[in-house]
This record gives structure tokens, C-alpha cells and sequence, in this order.
């Protein structure tokens, strides 16, 4: 070995020898450095770079002399066989040319033998290919690698580095090996308890800085990887500040001394908020080179709530130190001496907490002489009981270590051993002291226990102050304006003196009546140094307490003054409050008594002047008690009239009224109250008319003890009144004369009128010339004009009148308005002005109201507007302004570009025969009673009219009406019952198509499947979506008829996954729903269907829809039944609530499929409004919706209208309140009237159509044998789930006897409807098997 190395040193010059020397001697000078003066980022990097710069010279200078053959590198292999690392020398093209004897081990080859191989196949990781082996993309680019860890087979672990040979020759690397396999595992099995114990973990490279840490310590400071810069400037920065430097005081004193180390501090969470984390870390690893630390290793605990606990016991302690009680613990000895205290027992006690545990003082000594005997029976008796764990004494007295006696409360919890026996007591022990004192003050407050010289109450409040706190100088003052005061009782040296006015003006009572507490506990004229009255009386201590009203505000203070400083200072406050609330009380209840008697005067005046008397009469001696002013108006005195109820009745009341007078009387003593009206006749034969008012007096036992009433003299308002009645009387005869005259000359007018324009009509259809054509032309726009001004005479007529009464009719808002614009269309063509209407594509408006007003409000104002524009446009705009369940309130603004009008004109525009000025109507003519007109019709439609406008640049007419709101489904009922008989001859071209039906309503079925086979298609149901998809992937079919709501699957699901059925992407899908405005149009349509149908639905727009979607199939023919439109000929009977008429729209006029309908109805939903109820009940808005939505729909196509109403306000409520329908208002009167409504209807059904269905149904009855073979049929049917299993049952209903059989099959019949065809069949077969 040692000539190995001798071979090696002979290949370094001496120069390059002296050189390592020298850096190592330099390394070693800065570790001692470094060892007296402390570590230093310099220190650091000279540790490391000095002995790296020696072993760089060393190999460079081996490397230098290298040879290029194998032989060349012994040198350099013999120089590494002593490590214990393997070190393998490579060249950039991956191949060995020497390794060491430890390399040569690990292989299980000798270096011979590895030299030549390629280095990736014997000491790289498998888990690479060669191209993409990291080592090997470092070989080959001849680049240097830090040491980085690699994992091997086996579990193993290899700590890789590669080192270029010369600086100046990058085509050979040398490859250090370290197994760091032990080091891996234990840090496994270090993560694994990390993780455990929920702790964060931290890895610091000392060298690089690179700071890595795991998923929890990430978590405790709500941080992600990415969020982090991997450095440990990172880790300082989230630092707190007051902890910064603490915390790199810590980790460089354990880096110096080696020694593990433990610190608290806080860092800053991503939200903002700080963590309390307790840190734990050590040194883990040591550069080779230097010696320094190269790596740290630690953990981060989260301690917030640890310390938040640690910071309310602190503050639970600092509480209680300040306040009165003292937490004590007293061992179970002779005396009870003290084992603990807390700090605020000096306060109590006079003695130091040191004093009391450790001094020759036991607690039994403090303790009154004259109250030691009852606090030990206590103790005594807790002791003899050993159920005993509380000890709650009567207060006592305790001797403070100056002599002074304070009075405490008392309360000890008992602590036992585990025999049992009291070892300690713990408790707290409460100063009562001034508690005990006040009680004193309010006992004399109360029981005004006084001096004897005081003479009123608030001067007895003032000495008793001065007596109880011990004060010089006593005062009770109001506060008056311009900042001044006066005094309302003063005391001075305990005589009460003359009250006097004087200025707040820089004194302490200024403070205090502003309403702030003032207090000085001495020194007090140094504060205000301008007040003599201070340094006069020598006062030393004041203390002031605002008074205050109700609402707060200071309106006077009671304030105390010392000649010395003020003993107690506590004490005097809290009582001096006592004594505020007092004078408070007594201040208002002395202004009450002043308010009262100033309201008794007043009311007197007020009697007076209005002539209003008031009485009460005393029931049991039949007396009555009288004002003055009762007097006054009988012009009666109390000195010749005593009023009583027989003095009254025959010396005052008229004797034709007395008989009245008598009986109301008398009757209100029974109802309770008066008010009648009678006459009085006075001494001098005058007759007057008063008007009595007046209610019963009941005592505590709620008896009748008398009657108080008032009556007022109102002859002259009588009179008042007649005289207006009668000016009334003769206006409105003037008025009816003027409107029956106007009335009767525009009828006159009207007659010839007609018979002018039908000459001039038949006139122009006849041949005449174009001049003749002109002139008549010219006679029938006159007299059409003519005629307008009639119209608009005989409105006024009416409007005068008070005979102008609306319609209140469902319409569609928007069929209006396109009748308005058409007719107003031409008129503005012709004089080439633009006529702009509301956006077509807003919201449909079926409301209810009056039509034709509106339409004439709305002519009027677009026609006047037309008028009065010769070029530009006439603009029309609509804006809902609110909206609820039952009303909208719509607003309608009419802007033109015309002539427009000043202020002037404005105010005289809704005058009767008013245009503004008379060239207004010199220039466009008219009468001026349009605005008028309509600004009638537009209160009466409860809105307003107004008007903005500029002369010469147009005018804006707006106004607003308030219509009721409802339903598409009304109107269509309305529109559809004035039109003909349906066609179905219409429908041959697509007769025999195949339509699936997917309604989940029984009732909704029978109607569709009617209306459907009478137009001679071919019908299959599915009850919801789930059932749809099975038979759309079995049978194709020509359309579907999709019902949007349903239970297991709604109409928009299915539609969505019947799309990717083949052969459906084109098939028509046809939505059916009650909803009926745009929206839900729009969301069907984006579901996917294709159109539209309303519920109730419509024979004719049911057809039409079908016509526009069913495609004829080609080659096919269906026979039709000539027989298939045959209807029934009975007539059907009356039924409450229902309009057959609308309600045999829906099916087609088939009466025998109305009655069927009308009866399952009532079978199927008796009981939905109970369901409905308790939807509401539990605040499930999805189930009331759906059942409200569904019901609807049904009684629409019945024609239950009223019903229908009522269900539409509750849909509508829903809609509005849907957070939480149990705020709907009065929704359970709502439901109680929709439920009785429905009751009547149902009951309606079964009462009467019921009855004829069994008197019209005289068919053969099943025999027994015949009996049971239709019950099986039955039970075919309900196993293949056939729809019809209804109308089975129903034929063996109708046609047997047998009663008990017939209680059995109704419940089977209940089943049925609701779709449990599985237990309807399970009950049938038992009852087959058993007998019937």
C-alpha cells in the first residue's frame, strides 16, 4: 500500500504537493476561526471550498499524466483501492477503464475483468434504459453530477456522484458509489411515525438551502407544493416577526453545540391568520470535508389550540385575581390554614398571598370572634355527613389585618381521599361588604326612614345622601338652556339651604349634565381652576350622576362634594346611582302629575270649543256625573238640575225621541256600546240635535258598574249638511239634464249619421267619376270624424253620469296591442311617420280586464300623437312595474317627435273641451275629450296618466293600469267555446299512424287515447319515462306525445335518451304541459322535442300539431269504422262547478268519454287536496308543485273552471315563495276554499253522474262460473300490464250482485289505479282459490 501511494505521490510535481499543503493548513486555520469566534456564512464556505480546491489539484494533476491505454489508469485505480466506496473511472462513452477493489467487490468481478464493459449494465439503476438513464446523459456530455440518490433491486439505495479528472479533459468521469440503504430505511420507517403522529416534517440542505417538507406540514399552514419556493428563505419568511429572531437564535446555537433543540413560534397561514407551531430538529449530516452540518432534519407541530387554551386560562385567571372573589384552598387541619391563594386576596384580606401560606396565620383567626361559632357547626356538619361535597355559609365577618371588619360570602367544595375522608376544601370566598351597605340605603329609601326637618320628598333624598355617603355638600339640580342650571334641592353641612340658578360654565357640573359620569376623588379644584365656588367651600372630592329620562337623555344630576378626599370611592359611586334612580323616578312621576292636570285643562277647552260633553252614569244608584260642558249644552248648572236618568229623560230629551232614547240606553248596557243621535229641548223651547257615544265600565270581576259617554252638539253640522245635501241634489239634476240631452242630440245625431255613411258607401262601389269619387270620399272622412266626436260625447256623457263601468274579461295583452298597431299602422303610413311597437319577443301577458277601454285609451293617445306629428316617429313602450299573485301593474309610455307644449298648455290638458289653446283646434280640429276620457278610464283601471313635454321636440303620454292576471289555458277556454264542432275528416291522410302516448295521469289518458282513436290512430301508453324507452326500442312508432312531469322519469330525461335510441332522432316528440308560457316552451325545445301542446288540451290544436308532424306512411290503409264518431245523444245532467260545455272540448264532444272522465277523476283524487295540505304542512315545495301542476291541468279539462282558478293562485304562491312555502300568505285559507271547492265538485260527480251510470247500465248479470272466468281474464291482464285492466274490473262491477264480492274488489279497484298490478293479481288469484 505504501508504495502505491509512493507510485501515486511521484506522479504529482512538488509544486502541486506544496500547493494542497498550503489550502490544508488554511482549512484548518478557519476551523479554529470558527471554533473561538463563532460560525459565519464566510467560515462555512471556506470549510467546504478550501479542501475542495486541494483534492481538485490532486486529481487534476493525476489526471494530467494520465495514459491513453488501460495500463495508463493502474495508477489512478491503485489510488482508490483503499476507499471503502466503490469509485469507477469512465470514459464519455460509457465504458469502464478502471474501478476500484470496492467496485470490482460489488460487481462480483475483478477490475480486469470489468475494464471495457459498459458502466450503465453493472452500476446503474434497472429502472432505465441506457438512452434514458440520467448518469449516462452526464457521462456522455462529460458533465460533473452532485451526489443524488438512486434506488436498485432489492430494496437498495446508492448515493451516485460524478467527478470530471481534469478541468481541462471532460472525456473521463470518475463514479462514486455509497450505500445509503440503512439511512433509507430508517428514514421510511421515520416518515411512517411522522405521519402517524399527524406531525410536520422538514428536510434542510445546510449547504444549498434547498428546504423540502411533507403533506401535513404543508396542511398546517393550508399551503400547496406548488405554493412553496423549496428554499429555506421560504420557511423564514412565513416566519412571525416578533419570532423571527429567537427562532435563528435557537437553530444556530443547537448547530453550534450539536444538541437536538425545541421551539415555540408562529407562522403565517395562507388565509392570513398566524399557527403556533412547536419545532423539533437536529443536525442529521456533516460535510466529509469541512466538518460542517450539510443536512437538518426536524418536525412542525401545530399547537394553536394548546395555546389558545393556555392563553383563556391565563386570562380566567387574570379575571378572577381582579375581581372580588378569592380563590382559596384550605387544608382539613386544626385552624384551616391556607395551602393557596390567588393575588386579589390581599384586597380582601390586607395580607400577601406569601403572608397567608407560608406566614403563622391560619384562617380560623380572620374570621369574626362573634360568627367563628356557626362557620365551624357548618364545617362540622359537613364533616359528620358523608354524602357532604358542598359547604355554602351564611355570610360572616372577616377582621382584616388593619382592624377592619368586611363581610364575605362563603362557598367551599369538599375534597376526599379515596377512604373517603376530607382531606382539603377549595372554594371561593366573596367580598359583600358594599353589597350589605347598599341594601342599608335602599331599606331607608323605602321605608323613608328620614330626618324629621325635611320638607318635601326630594329634600328628604338630598339629607339622606349627605347622611349615608358622609358628604359636605349635596345637590339635585335640572339642567336648564344657554348652559345654565338650577338647583331643585340643595344641603349644605346637613341643613338643606335656598335652591339657586347658576352658570355650568367651567365646572364638573358641566360634565355630569352633559350626562357622563364625573368623579374626582380628590383634587378636584386644580381641574377647574375658574370655579371659585371649589377653592370657597375648599371642596377636595366631587362626585356627579346624570339624570335620564326614557330615551336616554340627561335632563338634571345629583352630584356630592368633600371638603377632604372621598373615603370610598366604589361605595359612594354605586349608592349615589341608587340614590339617581330614586330622584328619577320622583322628577317624572312629578311631571306626570303636572302633564295630567294640563291635559285635564286642555281637554276642557277642547270640550268647550267643539261643543263635546262627557258623562258617566253610575248603575248602581242610577246617577249620572256631568262636565261642565255637559251643562253648558243643556244650558242647565249644577245648582237647578241634577242629572239623573229620569231628570234627563223628561226634562231634556225630545218626548218624541224619549221612547228611543229609553231603549238605546238600555241596550247598551247589553252590546256594550253607544251611538245614537236624538234631539234635546232647552228651557227656552229650543230644539238641538246631539250625538251620543259611549261604552260599558266593567270592575276587576268584569261586571257591568257603568256606562262612560260623551255627546257632542251637532245642529249646526246638521244644518251644514242640508244645505250641501240639497246644492248636491240640484248639481247632479243640472248634470242628469245636461247628460240626457247630450245623450239624446248624439243619438239624434247617430241616427241620420249611419244612414249618411252607408249612402256614401254604396255611392263609391257604384260607377261615378274621379271627381265625384273625391267629393264623397271627403264626406265619409268627415262623417266618420263626426261620429268619433259622438263616441267620445256619449263617454262623457256616461263618465259625468257615473255610468262608465268596465268588463273584466280574460285576454291576451299582445292580441290587443297587434289589433291597436294594425289599425293605427295606416293612419301613420299616410302621413310617412315610423310607428314603433314594444319588442315582439317579450314575455306573453294573459291577464284579465277590459279590452276595448284599454284599446280606446291606447287609440286616443297614439291617434293624438299622430295628429300632432308631421315627420319622425310616434314610439309605443310597455314596462312591467310590479307583479304579484293575483295583479300586474303595466305601464304604457307613448313618445312622439311633433309639435310639443309648454308648461302653459300642459296644465290645461285634462280639461273637459280643452286643447291648450283654440289654434290647436283652428289648426287639427277635435273636441278635447279624448285625454279626459281616458284619463277616466285609466283611474278606473286603478293607474295614473301624466304628460312631459317641449315644445318643438314632441311629448311623452305615460301612463298605467292594474289588470289581474291569468292563465293561457282561460283564454284558449274562452276563445274555443265560441268555435265550431271539430273535423276530425281533416285526418284520414295520417289515420292508422301509431302514436305512443306517455301520460302518467289516469284521467289525462282517457282523454289523449279518446281524442287520439277518433282521429283513427293507433295508441300505445307508457305511464312514465322508464316504461317509454322500452317500448320505443321495440315497436317504431310515428310520434310521441310526451308529458313533461312525471314520477320515475320526467318528459325531458326521457326526450334526452330516446335521442340516442336508432331510428328516434327525428322522431317527432310532442311536449304536453300545463305550463304555457314562452319559458317553458323554450325548455322543452332545448330538451330536444319538437313542439308544443297545452294542458288542458285541445281536440283542435292537438289535431293540428299532429297533422304538422305525422308524415302519411306510404302503401298503408286503415278501415275506418264508419260508426267511430258516433256520439252520444243523452244529455248529461247538471253538475256543480263544471262547464260541460268546455269540458266536452277535450273530447272531441264524446259524451260517454266525459262521463268516464269525470267519474275516474273523482275516484283518483279525493283525497288530493289532503295531500296537498300536508305538502304544505311540511314544506315540501317539489311534492305540493307537482301535485298542484297536475291537478290543474285535470279540472281545466273538465271544465271545472272556478276550481281551476283557485288552483292557479296556489301555483302561482308557490312560485313566488318557493324558499319556504309555509310563508305563503293566507294559504291556509287558500287551501281550505280550493278544498271545499273541490269536495262540492267530486261530491257533484258521484252524486249525480254516479246514479245515472247505474240506472243507464240495465245489462245481463255474470253468472258465478261467468263471474270467475272474467276475473281471470282480469288476471291476464294485470300480468302483461295492460292498460285496459281498468275497464275489466269496471265491466264486472257493473254487472254482478253479489255485495260481499263487491267490497272485496274495490280495494283490488284502488290498486289497479295506482299501478300496483302485481299485488291486484296476487289478491284475485286468492281470491279464486278461495272462493268468492
Amino acid at each position: 500500500m505504501t508504495d502505491k501511494l509512493a507510485n501515486t505521490a511521484n506522479q504529482i510535481r512538488p509544486i502541486v504537493l506544496v500547493a494542497v499543503c498550503l489550502l490544508l493548513m488554511c482549512d484548518i486555520t478557519v476551523v479554529l476561526y470558527q471554533s473561538v469566534n463563532g460560525s459565519g456564512e464566510l467560515t462555512q464556505i471556506l470549510i467546504v471550498l478550501l479542501p475542495g480546491l486541494a483534492v481538485l489539484l490532486i486529481f487534476s494533476e493525476l489526471l494530467a499524466n494520465r495514459q491513453q491505454h488501460v495500463s495508463g489508469l493502474a495508477p489512478i485505480g491503485d489510488f482508490y483501492d483503499h476507499l471503502d466506496q466503490s469509485a469507477i473511472v469512465v470514459d464519455n462513452q460509457g465504458i469502464i477503464r478502471n474501478a476500484n477493489m470496492a467496485a470490482a467487490l460489488s460487481a462480483g468481478k475483478t477490475p480486469a475483468e470489468l475494464a471495457g464493459q459498459a458502466i450503465h449494465a453493472w452500476f446503474h439503476p434497472t429502472n432505465h434504459a441506457e438512452i434514458e438513464c440520467p448518469l449516462c446523459q452526464h457521462i456522455k456530455a462529460g458533465k460533473a453530477m452532485s451526489a443524488s440518490d438512486f434506488a436498485f433491486p432489492n430494496q437498495t439505495w446508492q448515493q451516485i456522484s460524478l467527478t470530471r479528472l481534469s478541468a481541462h479533459n471532460n472525456s473521463e468521469l470518475i463514479q462514486f458509489h455509497i450505500d445509503i440503504t440503512p439511512r433509507k430505511h430508517v428514514e421510511e420507517q421515520l416518515a411512517l411515525v411522522i405521519d402517524g403522529a399527524q406531525l410536520g416534517y422538514w428536510d434542510w440542505n445546510y449547504l444549498s438551502g434547498k428546504h423540502s417538507v411533507n403533506q401535513r406540514w404543508l396542511e398546517m399552514l393550508g399551503l400547496s407544493q406548488d405554493e412553496l419556493d423549496q428554499t429555506v428563505r421560504d420557511w423564514d419568511k412565513r416566519l412571525h416577526p416578533d419570532d423571527r429572531r429567537h427562532v435563528q437564535e435557537v437553530v444556530a446555537k443547537h448547530i453550534a453545540s450539536g444538541h437536538p433543540y425545541v421551539v415555540e413560534f408562529r407562522m403565517r397561514h395562507k388565509l392570513g391568520h398566524w399557527v403556533w407551531i412547536q419545532g423539533s430538529g437536529a443536525v442529521v449530516a456533516y460535510d466529509p470535508v469541512s466538518g460542517g452540518p450539510s443536512r437538518l432534519c426536524g418536525t412542525h407541530q401545530d399547537i394553536s389550540v394548546r395555546k389558545q387554551s393556555e392563553h383563556n386560562l391565563q386570562r380566567a385567571y387574570q379575571i378572577i385575581s381582579q375581581s372580588a372573589a378569592v380563590v382559596l384552598k384550605w387544608n382539613n387541619s386544626e385552624g384551616l390554614p391556607i395551602e393557596f391563594a390567588t393575588e386579589n386576596a390581599r384586597q380582601l384580606f390586607g395580607y400577601s398571598v406569601e403572608q397567608l401560606i407560608t406566614g403563622n396565620l391560619f384562617y380560623l383567626n380572620l374570621v369574626h370572634p362573634d360568627d367563628s361559632g356557626v362557620f365551624l357547626r357548618e364545617i362540622g356538619t359537613c364533616r359528620n355527613d358523608p354524602d357532604c361535597c358542598e359547604i355554602v355559609h351564611q355570610p360572616y365577618r372577616i377582621v382584616t389585618q388593619n382592624g377592619g371588619i368586611k363581610w364575605v360570602q362563603d362557598r367551599k367544595m369538599v375534597v376526599r381521599n379515596e377512604q373517603g375522608r376530607i382531606i382539603d376544601y377549595q372554594g371561593l370566598v366573596t367580598d359583600i361588604t358594599q353589597q350589605r351597605q347598599q341594601s342599608s340605603v335602599i331599606r331607608n329609601i323605602v321605608s323613608s326612614n328620614l330626618p324629621q326637618n325635611a320638607t318635601s320628598l326630594l329634600d328628604n333624598l338630598t339629607l339622606l345622601t349627605v347622611e349615608t355617603l358622609g358628604a359636605d355638600y349635596a345637590m339635585i339640580a335640572e339642567v336648564l338652556d344657554d348652559n345654565r342650571a338650577r338647583s331643585l334641592s340643595l344641603c349644605a353641612n346637613g341643613k338643606i339651604v335656598a335652591n339657586r340658578e347658576f352658570s355650568l360654565h367651567d365646572s364638573p357640573c358641566r360634565d355630569v349634565a352633559s350626562g357622563n359620569m364625573c368623579c374626582f376623588e380628590r383634587d378636584v379644584a386644580t381641574q377647574y381652576p375658574v370655579a371659585d365656588w371649589l377653592r370657597l367651600k375648599r371642596v377636595e372630592g366631587y362626585l356627579g350622576i346624570p339624570l335620564l329620562d326614557k330615551q336616554q337623555n340627561s335632563f338634571g344630576f345629583i352630584s356630592v362634594s368633600y371638603c377632604r378626599p372621598i373615603p370610598d370611592i366604589t361605595f359612594a359611586t354605586d349608592t349615589l346611582k341608587l340614590f339617581a334612580v330614586q330622584i328619577t323616578a320622583e322628577l317624572e312621576r312629578s311631571r306626570a302629575i303636572d302633564a295630567l292636570q294640563d291635559q285635564q285643562q286642555r281637554l276642557l277647552d277642547a270640550q268647550s270649543i267643539s261643543h263635546i260633553g262627557d258623562w258617566h252614569w253610575h248603575l248602581p244608584d242610577n246617577h249620572f256625573s256631568w262636565s261642565d260642558e255637559m251643562y253648558r249644552i243643556t244650558a242647565t248648572s249644577k245648582t237647578v238640575f241634577t242629572p239623573s236618568f229620569s231628570s234627563i229623560l223628561s226634562t231634556l230629551v225630545h218626548p218624541d225621541d224619549q221612547s228611543f232614547f229609553k231603549m238605546a240606553m238600555q241596550n247598551a248596557i247589553n252590546s256594550g256600546n253607544i251611538d245614537f243621535r236624538h234631539r234635546i229641548v232647552l228651557g227656552n223651547d229650543q230644539i238641538r240635535h246631539v250625538h251620543q257615544r259611549g261604552k260599558t265600565v266593567r270592575d276587576a270581576n268584569d261586571k257591568i258598574t257603568g256606562v262612560q259617554g260623551t255627546m257632542q252638539d251637532i245642529t249646526d253640522r246638521l244644518q251644514t249638511e242640508q244645505r250641501l245635501l240639497e246644492a248636491k241634489q240640484q248639481a247632479e239634476q243640472a248634470t242628469r239634464v245636461k247628460s240626457e240631452f247630450l245623450a239624446n242630440m248624439s243619438h239624434e245625431i247617430r241616427t241620420p249619421m249611419n244612414a249618411i255613411i252607408g249612402l256614401v258607401e254604396l255611392c263609391l262601389n257604384g260607377s261615378i267619376t274621379a271627381k265625384q269619387r273625391d267629393y264623397l270620399e271627403r264626406v265619409e272622412t268627415a262623417s266618420r270624424s263626426l261620429m268619433t266626436i259622438i263616441d267620445d260625447i256619449l263617454d262623457f256623457s256616461k263618465m259625468e253620469a257615473g255610468k262608465m263601468h268596465l268588463d273584466s274579461v280574460p285576454f291576451l295583452l299582445e292580441e290587443m296591442l297587434d289589433n291597436v298597431f294594425s289599425t293605427m299602422s295606416e293612419l301613420c303610413a299616410s302621413k310617412g311617420i315610423a310607428l314603433i311597437r314594444p319588442p315582439e319577443n317579450q314575455t306573453l301577458h294573459p291577464v284579465v280586464g277590459d279590452p276595448q277601454r284599454l284599446r280606446q285609451i291606447l287609440i286616443n293617445l297614439i291617434g293624438n300623437a299622430i295628429k300632432f306629428t308631421e315627420h319622425g316617429e310616434v314610439r309605443v313602450t310597455l314596462t312591467e312595474l310590479r307583479r304579484s299573485a293575483q295583479q300586474t301593474c303595466l305601464q304604457f309610455s307613448i313618445s312622439d317627435t311633433g309639435i310639443g307644449m309648454n308648461a302653459e298648455k300642459q296644465a290645461k290638458l285634462f280639461q273637459a273641451f280643452s286643447q291648450g289653446d283654440s289654434s290647436v283646434t283652428r289648426n287639427y280640429g277635435g273636441t278635447g275629450l279624448g285625454l279626459i276620457i281616458s284619463k277616466q278610464l285609466v283611474e278606473q283601471m286603478g293607474g295614473t296618466i301624466s304628460v312631459s313635454s317641449q315644445e318643438n321636440l314632441g311629448s311623452t303620454f305615460t301612463f298605467s293600469v292594474k289588470l289581474g292576471i291569468t292563465s293561457l289555458a282561460s283564454i284558449r277556454n274562452a276563445q274555443y267555446q265560441q268555435k265550431h264542432p271539430i273535423d276530425t275528416s281533416k285526418l284520414r291522410h295520417i289515420s292508422g299512424a301509431r302514436v305512443l302516448l306517455v301520460e302518467d295521469n289516469e284521467v289525462n289518458r282517457i282523454v289523449a287515447i279518446e281524442l287520439l282513436e277518433q282521429a283513427h290512430l293507433q295508441v300505445d301508453v307508457a305511464e312514465n319515462g322508464e316504461i317509454a324507452l322500452s317500448k320505443l326500442q321495440q315497436t317504431d312508432y310515428d310520434c310521441v306525445l310526451m308529458d313533461v312531469q312525471m314520477p320515475v322519469m320526467d318528459g325531458y330525461q326521457t326526450t334526452k335518451r330516446l335521442r340516442a335510441i336508432p331510428g328516434c332522432q327525428t322522431l317527432p316528440v310532442i311536449a304536453m304541459t300545463a305550463n304555457a308560457m314562452s319559458n317553458d316552451r323554450n325548455k322543452c325545445l332545448q330538451a330536444d322535442m319538437d313542439d308544443f301542446v297545452s294542458k288542458p288540451i285541445l281536440p283542435e290544436t292537438l289535431y293540428a300539431t299532429l297533422v304538422k308532424w305525422i308524415l302519411p306512411r306510404a302503401g298503408e290503409k286503415t278501415q275506418i269504422n264508419p260508426n267511430g264518431d258516433e256520439r252520444e245523444t243523452h244529455p248529461l245532467p247538471y253538475l256543480y262547478g263544471i262547464d260541460t260545455t268546455a269540458g266536452l272540448q277535450h273530447t272531441a264532444g264524446n259524451r260517454t268519454v266525459y262521463r268516464k272522465v269525470l267519474l275516474k277523476f273523482a275516484e283518483n283524487h279525493a283525497d288530493t287536496m289532503n295531500d296537498i295540505d300536508q305538502a304544505f304542512t311540511r314544506n315540501d315545495y317539489d311534492k305540493a308543485y307537482q301535485l298542484v301542476h297536475t291537478l290543474k291541468g285535470l279540472v281545466g279539462s273538465l271544465g271545472a273552471l272556478q276550481l281551476q282558478s283557485h288552483l292557479v293562485r296556489l301555483e302561482e304562491s308557490l312560485v313566488d315563495y318557493r324558499p319556504n312555502i309555509a310563508n305563503v300568505p293566507h294559504i291556509d285559507s287558500n287551501i281550505a276554499v280550493t278544498t271545499l271547492e273541490m269536495a262540492k265538485v267530486i261530491n257533484s260527480i258521484n252524486s249525480t253522474l254516479a246514479d245515472n251510470e247505474r240506472l243507464g247500465n240495465a245489462q245481463p248479470r255474470f253468472s258465478t262460473l261467468e263471474t270467475r272466468q272474467q276475473l281471470a281474464i282480469l288476471i291476464d291482464k294485470l300480468q302483461t300490464f295492460d292498460s285496459d285492466s281498468d275497464q275489466q274490473l269496471d265491466r264486472i262491477l257493473a254487472r254482478i250482485d253479489d255485495k260481499t264480492l263487491i267490497q272485496t274488489l274495490l280495494p283490488i279497484k284502488k290498486q289497479i289505479a295506482n299501478y300496483q298490478f302485481v299485488d291486484a293479481a296476487q289478491a284475485l288469484n286468492h281470491i279464486l282459490e278461495h272462493g268468492m
